[in-house]
This record gives C-alpha cells, sequence and structure tokens, in this order.
C-alpha cells in the first residue's frame, strides 16, 4: 500500500499550507555574503549603522557587516567596514 500525500491547513509562521514548501534559492551575491563569514544584516532600514555588529573580515583587514534590505535589492555592495 503506497503512502498517501495529505493536504496541511497553514498554522501561522511554522508550517506553510499545501503539499510542498517553496524555498527560493540564493542569489549569487547571497552567496558572497555568506561566504565572507561576517555578519548580514536584513530589514528595512537602519537607524544607526555604529550600532550594528562587526564581524572580522579577513579580505579586507578589519571588521564589518554586510546591508541587504528590504526593497534596495538592485543596490549592491552596501557594507559597513572599520578599517584598523
Amino acid at each position: 500500500m503506497s503512502q498517501m500525500l495529505q493536504f496541511s491547513e497553514p498554522s501561522g509562521d511554522v508550517s506553510a499550507a499545501g503539499y510542498q514548501v517553496y524555498t527560493p534559492s540564493f542569489s549569487p551575491y547571497e552567496r558572497f555574503m555568506q561566504e565572507e563569514g561576517i555578519p548580514i544584516y536584513r530589514g528595512i532600514g537602519v537607524y544607526d549603522v555604529r550600532a550594528l555588529p562587526l564581524g572580522r573580515w579577513e579580505r579586507l583587514g578589519g571588521r564589518g557587516t554586510f546591508l541587504y534590505l528590504d526593497g534596495c535589492e538592485s543596490a549592491k555592495g552596501m557594507f559597513v567596514v572599520e578599517v584598523p
């Protein structure tokens, strides 16, 4: 006897409705940001960039964080860097 898939109702933020969940793949730029190994700030805006967490950025020789703001997907290369 084969196992049948059952439709599931949505339950808030935990699970989606339907048989499958769509997971979008990361863009090449998002993969680049992850590979750099520094924090990525995602949101609609930043009140004070000096308050963002910074991580060790080996490639630039300092500390930094990427900014990936909603609505600004066409503006690439936003980051904060603290260079000694």
